[in-house]
């Protein structure tokens, strides 16, 4: 090989080394527990990789304000869920399976990850006190005690198109106490044994703290909402990398585990 070619090699070797080391990922997360335990996680994972700068973009909002970050190139990925992407992002609240969302996504410009392993579903619960005196196992139970259980619902599942409305039509429910709060309102009011039935979380570590029974959904009604992580199309390829890093957290986290960390 000669001087010119060797030169040639080299400086090409210095040049991706360079842009290996300048490598800079600016992660996202909503303004919940869960969203920055995720984003850390995700961080995390890349900063493990060498000549990765992560920044991190914690605490930004609801999915609007990131999805429109993502959009202006202002962030590279974010943790999201499945559901939540099929229908604030996509409009397509028909759209179950992560590989039918990752096809929607790519004309936006958008993927995502493999799941992370667990899924943060909407869910009714009541505390196991009640649950045990009036038989409750699953949402249709939920009839024979229509007349006298008291909702805490939160404002944001009495006004969203897969809450409260279509519920209590999908299970021909009529409750007579119904009540919107603060979700925050509707855990003290279990605490304080004013509420009876809540909206919660699946990986929500008040479900444990208050001795609570979610009620199984026993006609299929909550979407899927499987932890994953939705990132700019570009940004994967242009780092297969970083990319490869973040999918090596598929199953990496199972709902117990999350549910322990939100408790934390």
């Amino acid at each position: 090989m000669d001087g010119p070619m060797k030169l040639l090699i080299l400086i090409l070797g210095l040049s991706l080394g360079a842009r290996a080391e300048a490598a800079n990922v600016r992660v996202g997360s909503k303004a919940f527990t869960e969203g920055y335990t995720l984003g850390e996680l995700v961080a995390e994972r890349l900063g493990d990789e060498p000549g990765t700068t992560v920044e991190r973009r914690f605490g930004m909002g609801a999915t609007g304000i990131l999805y429109a970050a993502l959009k202006a190139g202002e962030i590279d990925l974010y943790p999201e869920y499945t559901g939540t992407i099929a229908e604030a992002i996509l409009k397509r609240p028909e759209l179950k399976e992560p590989a039918a969302i990752a096809e929607a996504l790519a004309p936006l410009g958008l993927t995502i990850s493999p799941s992370l392993g667990f899924e943060n579903n909407y869910a009714l619960a009541v505390p196991e006190a009640y649950a045990k005196k009036h038989n409750l196992r699953t949402i249709s139970d939920l009839k024979n005690v229509a007349a006298e259980v008291r909702s805490g619902f939160s404002h944001e599942f009495m006004s969203r198109e897969d809450g409260y409305r279509p519920l209590v039509v999908k299970y021909g429910l009529k409750l007579s106490f119904i009540n919107a709060m603060d979700h925050a309102l509707s855990y003290r009011g279990v605490a304080s044994g004013a509420v009876d039935l809540l909206d919660v979380y699946s990986t929500d570590a008040k479900i444990k703290t208050l001795n609570l029974r979610v009620l199984e959904d026993d006609k299929n009604f909550f979407t899927r909402y499987e932890a994953v992580v939705l990132a700019r199309l570009k940004f994967t390829e242009e780092n297969p990398g970083l990319w490869h890093a973040i999918q090596s957290l598929k199953d990496s986290v199972s709902a117990p585990a999350m549910i322990a960390l939100n408790e934390a």
